[in-house]
């Protein structure tokens, strides 16, 4: 499980819990949420380079499968790299990537064991 403190914040839309973690600026607050004037500076400096930056067209048809989600996020990976992407934003996306190569694997690993499994119930019932 993962144990990271959450932002202590509602949300002006919804007025719910804000879901996003603390970052290392605020024990209490997250990045969007810190009334700090270090953050308040970094995300007046943040709109200012996303305004500036062109967005990623992302793979328009939704991943089947873990592999599918796997392969359009090495796409998405290589055109931030090619970008200049920020290295948050590459490590993030390193990062999903990972966790959907492990998917693959457990994917891989749960088809083999039903196929293990239906090849016994067929030999049982023969």
């Amino acid at each position: 499980m993962n144990d990271v403190a959450r932002c202590t914040a509602l949300t002006k839309k919804t007025n719910t819990p804000c879901p996003n973690g603390v970052w290392r600026g605020s024990p209490i607050y997250c990045f969007l949420h810190d009334p700090g004037p270090m953050a308040q500076s970094m995300r007046l400096e943040a709109r200012k380079e996303g305004n500036k930056t062109k967005r990623l067209k992302l793979p328009v048809q939704s991943p089947q499968s873990a592999y599918d989600a796997m392969v359009g996020l090495a796409t998405v990976i290589g055109g931030l790299w090619e970008k200049g992407g920020k290295a948050a934003d590459l490590i993030a996306g390193y990062k999903a990537y990972m966790d959907a190569l492990e998917l693959v694997e457990l994917e891989d690993r749960i088809t083999t064991l039903e196929e293990i499994e239906n090849a016994k119930k067929n030999k049982q019932s023969s």
